[in-house]
């Protein structure tokens, strides 16, 4: 049985943290007594990478790479592989599994020629760096612990991931950087006009990547670099902030009924637009609900101050 490209195997455990029908987050577990060691296996249908926690040895019949936790392993989709125990563990990783037409559009995007037809990459593996390590933490960490993750912000963080990894990798194994094409012309400004018009008529509900991409007329990754390059910032904080904003501006209209509010501006919950109100403006929600001259009064004085100190500093 296969689900959002796995394969399901007795002796494999898949926990899933994130999941969707282009995008796959969560951790395999082989035990050390598993019958797969030394076997021909297949990867998943869908390719992807894949970070080890414990060394193993991946690799043909032949032999292959023992990798750890300083590695970053690309799979092929349904490709043939063996796994082999080094120092008598199983295995442990984390992986992040790609549709095939989401991994084409990040890597010819970014890398162009790295991308070998539906199959991945066609390189085995990588190094992991501190940057890409610390990255690949926090979104897990992300997608176990939020509620209400955001999946603008995940499909984000796994193709800038992914394009991070690959770009290593080729550069380890020798291959020159090749330029990209500037992004800055009328056309591409018109699709980020179109976006930003988009999303604001949109703040009631929640929003994709790949519906906003659509309203921009490109694919989902090329997008998130025109709009960065654009506007200076990427698309999940723009709709963040903009959710954030308006709930500022709407919020003494509820006198407190912030349940009310959040489905009004695109949060999941009152908790999770309080939380991230709090995060974002340094103020509680219930500071922006209507109050008299007085709490008006103290509440300007005090941004004033705040805005008179960063100017000193």
């Amino acid at each position: 049985m296969q689900t959002n490209g796995l394969r399901h195997d007795v002796d494999i455990t898949y926990t899933t943290l994130y999941a969707t029908d282009d995008l796959f987050i969560g951790r395999v577990r082989v035990p050390a007594d598993s019958a797969l060691w030394g076997r021909e296996c297949l990867t998943p249908a869908w390719p992807g990478m894949s970070f080890p926690r414990r060394p193993v040895q991946f690799g043909s019949a032949s032999g292959g790479s023992v990798v750890n936790s300083n590695h970053v392993v690309f799979f092929r989709r349904e490709a043939e592989y063996r796994r082999r125990r080094v120092g008598g563990f199983g295995e442990l990783s984390d992986v992040i599994w790609f549709a095939p037409h989401l991994i084409a559009q990040i890597l010819e995007e970014d890398e162009p020629g790295t991308f070998d037809g539906p199959g991945g990459v066609f390189m085995p593996q990588g190094p992991c760096d501190a940057t890409l390590r610390r990255a690949q933490l926090r979104l897990f960490e992300y997608a176990d612990k939020s509620s209400a993750p955001d999946p603008i912000l995940i499909e984000e963080a796994g193709a800038a991931m992914l394009a991070h990894a690959v770009h290593r990798a080729r550069r380890v194994r020798g291959f020159r950087p090749r330029g990209r094409k500037p992004i800055t012309d009328r056309r591409h400004r018109e699709a980020v006009s179109n976006a930003v018009e988009f999303i604001g008529e949109s703040m009631d509900r929640a929003l994709s990547l790949a519906e906003i991409a659509n309203v921009a007329g490109l694919t989902r990754f090329h997008f998130c670099r025109v709009f960065r390059e654009v506007l200076g910032c990427a698309v999940h904080e723009y709709v963040r902030e903009l959710r954030l904003q308006t709930a500022l501006q709407l919020a003494p209209r509820y006198s407190g009924r912030t349940v009310d509010l959040a489905l009004e501006v695109g949060f999941s919950s009152r908790s999770h637009l309080s939380n991230s109100f709090t995060r974002w403006f340094g103020q509680p929600l219930s500071s922006a609900f209507a109050g008299d001259a007085d709490a008006a009064e103290r509440a300007l004085r005090r941004l004033l101050e705040s805005m008179e100190h960063g100017t000193r500093n």
